[in-house]
């Protein structure tokens, strides 16, 4: 009887080159690379998020410029000069680690600043002995905020010759993987948020983002310029820069317009899609007190069933969970914040919590009539949602008439799959949906659901 194949020896957790060829791991080598870089330049820079090898790929750097002919056999690297010449070679891992892990505490983080900028410019004042430097993080700091001294350095990070150094990839139909989530799926054949759930920063993103009032929606499909996503410094963060270096947004689409590089950055796989909305919802609607139990289950219930109900088109259960959902949200967070004063923020609420369950819900729509608010694609059925909010606790069917009025439908019916017209309406006194209307085109299928008696948060 023939035994099982023994499974592949995977590099979880290693974060050393040498490591990896001594015990023989599985590993995509890079020291290509590395041999490129050396023989064109001296000084270069890459920024990549967490968990993407960054480590690894220094510590590649390292060896090869120790000498360490034998871990190279094989690879591209092999037959790359005269092994035994030694050079004075400065790498750095996570250069900017001081600052990034503070950027609550502006104080420290400034003057951990002004402390790095002083070590960089040693690199400098060393040119003439330097062969090479190579140094890494997670953020891509201004010249002029870090590294006024050494402002001769090569950045790799938007090179596109160079997408797809640490793991890294855009452009067309590539997208971005994570070797780390790749591991982690060949080792315990599960897909859960690996990445997010490790590689995102200390700091809290999203509590900066509902502090800018950036709507959840205008996330995917965000516009940035090579100014924007190099905007990261100290108190002057861009959103698009924000995202894009913590690896919650990547590259969709670049194109040169008038001499200045354009790029429409997105989401970059589902696992970043839900978990980012997930997190995101927890601070724009928060969850009752720990301790109130009954009304924690009661919304857990609601949000678990929302999608179920969305992909059987059950629309006045989908209203029931709804309204429970919004139910509770705890009063003091409504007293105490302005954003459910505006129709944006129910937006991003809904947004939010459709992709937080996994749902592909794409955000304002365009056709010739205008712009629908949300679209919602599943395998059977597509969704469309226009929202209005009310002042009053009776919806007044504008939602509704409005999909009907614009005839959003028209794009999605060669599809082959049902599509439906969801009004949502949400009233600004019971801060819960006043009301919801639904129609499915080309049937006489229709109805309404009055929510005006949903119950007040508490």
């Amino acid at each position: 009887m023939s035994q099982p194949a023994s499974r592949v020896r995977l590099p979880i957790g290693v974060q050393t080159f040498n490591e990896i060829r001594q015990q023989n791991l599985n590993y995509a080598h890079q020291t290509h690379f590395a041999c490129q870089r050396f023989r064109q330049g001296k000084h270069y820079f890459l920024s990549r998020p967490r968990r993407f090898g960054k480590n690894l790929f220094v510590s590649t750097l390292k060896v090869l410029f120790e000498g360490r002919h034998d871990l190279f056999h094989g690879l591209a690297a092999d037959d790359q000069g005269d092994w035994s010449v030694r050079r004075v070679v400065v790498w750095v891992a996570e250069y900017d680690k001081p600052i990034t892990e503070n950027l609550d505490a502006p104080d420290l983080t400034r003057a951990n600043r002004n402390c790095l900028r002083g070590v960089y410019a040693i690199i400098k004042e060393c040119d003439q002995h330097i062969r090479f430097s190579f140094l890494t993080g997670v953020s891509k700091f201004s010249k002029v905020s870090l590294f006024s001294s050494l402002n001769n350095r090569n950045d790799l990070t938007l090179d596109a010759c160079h997408s797809s150094l640490c793991g890294y990839s855009w452009g067309g139909d590539e997208r971005v993987y994570n070797p780390y989530d790749v591991l982690l799926l060949f080792d315990q054949r599960d897909f859960p948020a690996w990445w997010f759930e490790t590689g995102t920063p200390q700091f809290s993103l999203t509590e900066i983002l509902v502090r800018r009032g950036v709507p959840a929606p205008s996330l995917d499909g965000l516009h940035a310029t090579d100014e924007l996503l190099s905007a990261f410094d100290i108190g002057s963060i861009s959103t698009p820069a924000l995202l894009f270096h913590t690896g919650n947004l990547t590259i969709r689409h670049s194109e040169l317009k008038d001499g200045q590089r354009h790029y429409r950055l997105g989401y970059p796989n589902r696992e970043v899609r839900a978990s980012l909305n997930r997190h995101l919802l927890a601070a724009l609607a928060p969850p009752p007190p720990e301790h109130d139990t009954q009304a924690n289950d009661a919304r857990q219930a609601a949000v678990h069933s929302l999608s179920d109900h969305l992909r059987a088109a059950r629309f006045d259960q989908l209203q029931r969970s709804l309204s429970a959902f919004f139910a509770s949200i705890p009063h003091d967070w409504h007293r105490n914040n302005q954003l459910d004063r505006y129709e944006g923020y129910y937006a991003s609420v809904f947004y939010a919590l459709l992709n937080g369950c996994g749902l592909d819900a794409r955000p304002e729509q365009a056709s010739s009539q205008g712009n629908l608010d949300l679209a919602v694609l599943t395998r059977r059925r597509i969704v469309l949602f226009e929202f209005k909010t009310v002042p009053g606790r009776q919806g007044s069917g504008r939602a509704l008439r409005q999909l009907k009025a614009k005839r959003y439908a028209d794009q999605h019916l060669g599809s082959g799959k049902p599509v439906h017209l969801v009004g949502v309406e949400f009233s600004r006194e019971t801060r819960n949906l006043a009301r919801v209307q639904w129609e499915t085109v080309g049937t006489a299928e229709a109805g309404s659901a009055d929510a005006s008696a949903a119950a007040t948060p508490t």
